[in-house]
C-alpha cells in the first residue's frame, strides 16, 4: 500500500501546456524577438516550454547556423552559436552568477527564462539580453485530489526542475505546506526527504534518489510523471503512474497510464 506519492508538478499538478505570457529586453542593443525566433528554428526540444516558444515566436532562418546545444535538464539550458552571435537561454541561476531583480520579482508567479549572449560556451561567460515569462496553469482538481490524498494518509511530495520560488507558490494554491529546498548538488537523505514537502532544481537522477531514500526509510512510493527525465525515478517507484500524452519513454516504464491525462482519475485508483 503505498504511503508516499512523489509529484512531477509539470503535468501532473499543472495541465504541462505552457504560455509565453510576456518578454522584458534587458539590453536594447539586441534584437530578442530576432535572436528567440532563429534560436526555436535550429533547437528541436521535445518539450512543452519549447513548444509555448514556437507558439509566441515566427520562426526564421535569417541567421548563420554553426552549432547547437540540446536542452539538458541537469546543466538547465538550450543554447545556439550563429555567426552573429553565441546565445543560451535557460534557468537563471544557472546561465548568469550574478541576481537579476527583474527574474527575483517574476518568480513567484511565473516561470521565468533567461536569454544571454557569451563569447565562451566553455566558461560561460554570459550577458543577460532579456527574460521570457511563462505561466503553466494548474489544473483545477489538483487540490481536491490532493486533500483526498491526505484523507487517506498519503505524504504528498512535490518535486520538479523549477526555482523554489515558483514551487512555493503553486504548493500554497494546491494546499501543501511549502518546506521547501532547492538541490541543486545536493546529496539526497532520508532526513532532508522527511524535513522536507516541496524540492526545486531536481535533476534526472535526483529524483530517482528521493524516490530510494523513502525507499529505505520503509515507504512505499508512489512516483507519477509524464517526461524522459522521470523514468529513472518511475522506474525505481513501487508504483509508477503517468498519462496518454506521456514521453512513449515514460509510458513504457509506467505500469498505470491514464488513458483520460488527467491525474482526478488517482482517488478513484486508491478506492
Amino acid at each position: 500500500r503505498v504511503d508516499t506519492i512523489c509529484l512531477d508538478k509539470t503535468g501532473t499538478i499543472t495541465t504541462g501546456k505552457m504560455s509565453v505570457e510576456k518578454i522584458i529586453s534587458l539590453d536594447n542593443n539586441y534584437n530578442m524577438e530576432e535572436i528567440m525566433s532563429n534560436m526555436i528554428n535550429c533547437l528541436d526540444n521535445d518539450n512543452s516550454t519549447n513548444q509555448a516558444m514556437i507558439d509566441y515566436f515566427e520562426k526564421k532562418d535569417n541567421y548563420c547556423f554553426i552549432k547547437k546545444i540540446p536542452f539538458s535538464p541537469v546543466y538547465k539550458y538550450s543554447a545556439v552559436s550563429f555567426e552573429e552571435g553565441n546565445y543560451l537561454i535557460g534557468a537563471p541561476e544557472f546561465i548568469y552568477n550574478k541576481k537579476i531583480k527583474v527574474v527575483i520579482d517574476n518568480q513567484n508567479n511565473y516561470r521565468v527564462l533567461l536569454l544571454c549572449s557569451t563569447d565562451d560556451f566553455e566558461k560561460l561567460n554570459t550577458k543577460p539580453i532579456g527574460i521570457i515569462l511563462l505561466k503553466d496553469e494548474i489544473r483545477s482538481s489538483s487540490k481536491k485530489t490532493l486533500e483526498y490524498l491526505k484523507k487517506q494518509n498519503v505524504d504528498i511530495k512535490i518535486i520538479s526542475g523549477d526555482n523554489i520560488n515558483t514551487l512555493e507558490n503553486i504548493a500554497l494554491k494546491v494546499g501543501i505546506d511549502p518546506k521547501v529546498i532547492d538541490v541543486t548538488n545536493m546529496t539526497i537523505t532520508t532526513e532532508i526527504m522527511t524535513e522536507y514537502n516541496v524540492f526545486g532544481r531536481v535533476s534526472p537522477n535526483q529524483k530517482k534518489e528521493m524516490v530510494l531514500a523513502l525507499q529505505n526509510s520503509g515507504k512505499v512510493v508512489a512516483m507519477t510523471g509524464d517526461g524522459v527525465n522521470d523514468v529513472l525515478a518511475l522506474k525505481q517507484a513501487d508504483c509508477s503512474i503517468t498519462i496518454k500524452e506521456a514521453t512513449e519513454a515514460a509510458r513504457n516504464v509506467s505500469q498505470i497510464v491514464l488513458l483520460d491525462s488527467t491525474f482526478d482519475s488517482i482517488p478513484k485508483i486508491v478506492e
